[in-house]
């Protein structure tokens, strides 16, 4: 069973160097972020950082924002990193991440991302597809 702590931002040094190489990771495929955005955020108490054990052992992390949308609040899943081929943190945690969410009144969880494998992933979790984002440089 996975446990998942959530990191008080005064704690996030303690843990900083646990989470950085698989944050390293999903930051390729995110979206315009660098690593120090999320240990900001954390730090100044705006995201939020949880950290999965199985047991004693590391198994990931999960980053979730906050945030005011114009019809009430959602809980914005920022990043997630699974180090384990048969953990997938998100997966196997959404009751917790739902309960994140109605502590906070959210209407709705959201994510973002580019890959592609997500939308099949996230039809089984029960998420829907709501937008399609597409952008151009200037």
């Amino acid at each position: 069973m996975i446990n998942l702590q959530w990191i008080h931002p005064t704690n996030l040094g303690t843990t900083w160097d646990l989470i950085k190489p698989g944050l390293e990771k999903v930051r390729i495929v995110g979206d315009h972020w660098r690593c120090e955005d999320v240990y900001l955020a954390v730090k100044t108490g705006h995201s939020n950082l949880h950290v999965g054990y199985d047991g004693e052992k590391y198994v990931g992390f999960i980053v979730t924002t906050p945030t005011e949308s114009w019809d009430g609040m959602s809980l914005h899943i920022w990043a997630t990193y699974s180090n384990a081929k048969d953990v997938n943190l998100l997966i196997n945690e959404l009751s917790q991440v739902k309960e994140w969410a109605k502590a906070i009144n959210a209407k709705r969880i959201t994510f973002s991302s580019k890959r592609a494998g997500w939308l099949r992933v996230a039809q089984k979790l029960g998420f829907q597809q709501s937008v399609i984002n597409y952008e151009i440089g200037v």
